[in-house]
């Protein structure tokens, strides 16, 4: 009896994985070049291509919605949207969220700073009392979150936070490493602004699902994919055209 009600599960669970076949999902994000971003009116980079390699072979259309990040995380909180590209994986997002097993790639939060000055980043203590940008609804993981000994001040876009920097309204930037980079290069600012190397919190990021029917098992399929495609030719390939800074860390493996 126990065997017979494990398989009628299993049935149910993977008889929805092909339900969306032949539909169009609507996966929201913010643009956060150069791993995904939206120009002339289509999305660009390294993740888009894989996350599109990875639903094409799944026989599924997909419809990239660039919003605000509080914004998509709304959307995909309350099934405006399918899912959510490039989150990092949290214990109260996963209260609400089903998220891929298979990262789409790692990466790492550094702490950026203007140059010439005599600062180093070599673990959270280096932070105290300091006034950090951040942007809103963005995760740098638990420990800095939680960390009282320096302050967070939060806007919309890591450009506004550079900004800031520069006119001595903060005194660091928190920010994803190879995105930091490219809109450093971007504003014309790293002869101005540079970097720590050592890590604030290196994570994944995912892709991940609302909370419906049939998800679970859709979130099953992507990985099994996706880890096909990251071993592939077309995953260097897609490495081969995204506009990344050395030293970024590669999906493919």
């Amino acid at each position: 009896m126990n065997k017979l009600i494990t398989a009628l599960f299993l049935a149910i669970l993977f008889i929805s994985a092909p339900a969306y076949a032949g539909q169009e999902l609507l996966l929201a994000t913010d643009s956060f070049p150069p791993y995904y971003y939206e120009k002339d009116g289509k999305p660009h980079g390294l993740y888009c291509d894989l996350v599109a390699l990875t639903f094409e072979q799944m026989n599924i259309a997909i419809k990239l919605s660039f919003v605000p990040w509080k914004r998509a995380l709304f959307m995909a909180k309350n099934n405006i949207s399918n899912g959510i590209m490039g989150i990092l994986k949290t214990e109260e997002r996963k209260k609400w969220l089903i998220y891929a097993e298979e990262p789409i790639s790692k990466t790492q939060i550094v702490i950026f700073h203007r140059k010439g000055e005599n600062f180093q980043y070599k673990d959270l203590d280096s932070l105290k009392g300091k006034r950090i940008g951040i942007v809103k609804g963005y995760s740098y993981g638990d420990a800095f979150t939680k960390s009282n000994i320096f302050s967070r001040e939060e806007v919309s876009s890591l450009n506004l936070n550079f900004r800031k920097l520069l006119a001595g309204r903060i005194d660091l930037v928190a920010g994803f490493k190879a995105v930091g980079i490219h809109t450093l290069n971007k504003m014309n600012l790293s002869d101005k602004i540079s970097f720590s190397h050592t890590p604030v919190h290196q994570s994944s990021l995912y892709l991940a699902f609302g909370l419906k029917p049939g998800n679970k098992a859709l979130a099953i399929e992507f990985s099994r994919i996706l880890r096909k495609i990251k071993k592939s030719p077309a995953c260097i390939e897609a490495m081969k055209r995204a506009d990344l800074p050395p030293d970024t860390i590669s999906p493919c493996n």
